[in-house]
C-alpha cells in the first residue's frame, strides 16, 4: 500500500502543474487522503493482530506449564486374577494409551507455542515498518 502512496505522489510531482486542473487536484487529494486512511485502517488491524496473538502466546505458555506440571497417569494396579493374559493385555493397553494422551498434549501445545512466535515476530515487523513509513 506505501508504494501505490508513493506513487501517486510521484505521478502528481511529475506532472506539469499549469496543466492540472482544481477538479484534478482535488481529485488526487481525495485518492491520497482515501489511500492514506486505508493504510492507517491496516495499520490499527495489523496492530489488533499482534495483541490478540500475543494474548494467545500468553495463554499458550500458561496451558504448556500446566501440562508440564501435569503428572503423567498413575499404573492401573495389577488384576486379581493374575493369569488372566488378556485382561493383563487391556490394563497395559489403557496404560499406554493414557500415558501417550498426555504425551500428545504436550507435544500439541508446544507446537502451538512455536506456530506462534514467528507470525509474532512477522507482526512486530509489519508494524514497526508501517510506524516508520508515517514519520
Amino acid at each position: 500500500m506505501i508504494e501505490r502512496l508513493e506513487a501517486a505522489r510521484q505521478s502528481l510531482e511529475s506532472r506539469d502543474t499549469e496543466e492540472l486542473s482544481l477538479s484534478q487536484i482535488e481529485a488526487d487529494i481525495s485518492t491520497l487522503n482515501s489511500r492514506q486512511q486505508q493504510l492507517q485502517l491496516e495499520l490499527e488491524q495489523q496492530r489488533s493482530a499482534l495483541q490478540r496473538i500475543q494474548e494467545q502466546s500468553i495463554s499458550q505458555t500458561e496451558t504448556l506449564e500446566e501440562l508440564m506440571q501435569q503428572t503423567p497417569p498413575e499404573p492401573v494396579a495389577p488384576p486379581v486374577d493374575a493369569e488372566n493374559h488378556r485382561l493383563k493385555q487391556a490394563i497395559d493397553a489403557l496404560q499406554a494409551s493414557a500415558t501417550r494422551r498426555h504425551e500428545a498434549r504436550l507435544i500439541a501445545a508446544r507446537l502451538d507455542q512455536a506456530i506462534l512466535q514467528p507470525r509474532i515476530r512477522l507482526l512486530r515487523l509489519e508494524t514497526q515498518a508501517g510506524d516508520l513509513n508515517w514519520r
